[in-house]
């Protein structure tokens, strides 16, 4: 038997690996760092999930070469990381094998419902107006979603495909367009009954086209103006136009987070640790917000719009004075290596607090003026992946997915556990429908469910 592993297709496994679990901008960079060429991978052949499947028959290997010689079965797990200790449980009867996987309760059946096809789903997105559910794939095409009370959904293909995998998608406030957004920068705006309106330019006069992921998408708060953060190293604003209007350049690196102040003004947070503030009618920056160290995570502006919060992976989240660009706060973990995933801000009882969300540990809820400590939710469980604030006001709670396949809801004023949803995967996103009934949470594998609140939020 001859073996013949390429360190082409070892990367190329990885680089699949990011993408599916939708590290879109760590494959990017694997891909740029890397020098990468995949001229000679049959990209067909390689199904998703490869790398986990080939180091998952690695460990069945390895189990069989550990205990070739022993007649008693090991209990201890085999890890790729670690080394192995054999353990032997008591002889008891074995339960049969080849069992289904876990059955959805009664009461599960009548609360969640998984749309389209297991695998395909990278990221998903509500109308503001009613419950239409936009989701982008990994397979290039988007799809549209009218869900019912009952939990039926009927699908409403965007027939286009689109340029690579959709990596970003967006709802304008009146409901009436969704923009679509690729990992090779192309950007599409549909109507909402999936009619395609525009395939916008992605570069502006003069300036080279964008080839790198759109990673974030943000309409406007009134009016048909789109706004993008890609790999270029400036924002990318279409307003009433098929071009860009051009923006000078703030940035060595590309934009992460994006989010608008009001109709005229938006803040873009960069790969290179800036935030840069602009108007949409000027193309120089208003500000440059220099503090952070890596990469912008999430950048808000708070709901009276003269702060805004941003999460890094330099492990802080900062606060700045929307006028002024003044730091006004910075949170630090204890602990180094916490990483900070999600910053927002939430409205309980008139009063307006801060939301930080730590990758794998918990959410931490600050007073929006002190900025001290409220709140601490997910100390029992964690391993939160995302996070999602009710977006009704005086709504007060907050849903936490993690690796567990278990999605948490948590009264923001008391801090209690409401409710948990369990579904067949580990939760990558969650997203609140506009009447805050149900929401949508898609999985690390692709898998897209729709859910029931456990109770209304806007009570």
């Amino acid at each position: 038997m001859h073996l013949k592993i390429d360190t082409q297709e070892i990367n190329y496994l990885i680089y699949r690996y990011l993408k599916e679990a939708g590290l879109v901008h760590s494959a990017f960079l694997l891909k740029q760092e890397a020098k990468m060429d995949f001229a000679n991978i049959s990209h067909k052949s390689v199904e998703k999930g490869a790398l986990v499947s080939h180091l998952k028959r690695a460990l069945v290997h390895k189990d069989v070469e550990t205990h070739m010689k022993t007649k008693r079965k090991c209990i201890a797990p085999l890890s790729l990381t670690e080394d192995h200790v054999c353990g032997f449980a008591e002889n008891k009867k074995e339960p049969k094998k080849g069992g289904p996987k876990r059955l959805l309760s009664r009461k599960e059946r009548k609360t969640q419902t998984e749309l389209g096809r297991p695998g395909e789903t990278a990221t998903s997105a509500w109308s503001p107006t009613e419950p239409l559910l936009v989701s982008g794939s990994w397979d290039t095409t988007a799809r549209l979603w009218h869900v019912s009370p009952s939990m039926e959904a009927t699908c409403v293909p965007l027939e286009q495909k689109e340029d690579g995998q959709i990596t970003a998608v967006a709802f304008s406030s009146d409901g009436a367009l969704v923009a679509t957004g690729t990992y090779k920068g192309t950007c599409t705006v549909w109507k909402k009954n999936g009619d395609l309106l525009h395939v916008l330019e992605n570069n502006t006069q003069g300036a080279e086209t964008v080839h790198g992921p759109v990673f974030a998408l943000r309409w406007c708060p009134e009016g048909d103006t789109l706004l993008a953060g890609t790999e270029h190293p400036a924002p990318l604003l279409w307003a009433g136009s098929l071009c860009p209007e051009k923006l000078e350049t703030a940035h060595t690196r590309g934009i992460l987070a994006v989010d608008w102040r009001d109709k005229d003004t938006f803040a873009a947070g960069s790969r290179d640790g800036l935030v840069s503030v602009y108007r949409k009618d000027t193309p120089a920056p208003l500000l440059r917000l220099e503090g952070h160290t890596n990469e912008i995570n999430s950048l808000r502006w708070s709901p009276d719009s003269r702060k805004i919060a941003t999460a890094s992976d330099d492990g802080t989240a900062r606060v700045w004075d929307g006028e002024s660009g003044d730091c006004l706060f910075v949170h630090e973990e204890d602990t180094p290596d916490a990483g900070l995933f999600s910053v927002s801000w939430a409205v309980c009882d008139s009063k307006t607090v801060l939301v930080l969300s730590f990758y794998n540990t918990t959410v931490r809820i600050l007073d929006s003026d002190s900025y001290g400590l409220l709140l601490t939710l997910g100390e029992d469980r964690p391993g939160i992946n995302t996070t999602a604030i009710c977006p009704r006001p005086g709504g007060a709670c907050l849903l936490g997915g993690a690796s567990d396949c278990t999605i948490r809801q948590w009264c923001l004023r008391t801090g209690k556990q409401e409710s948990v949803h369990r579904i067949d995967g580990p939760v990558a996103d969650i997203k609140w429908s506009c009447n805050t009934e149900m929401f949508s949470a898609c999985t690390t594998d692709g898998r897209l469910f729709v859910l029931k609140t456990a109770r209304n939020p806007k009570e």
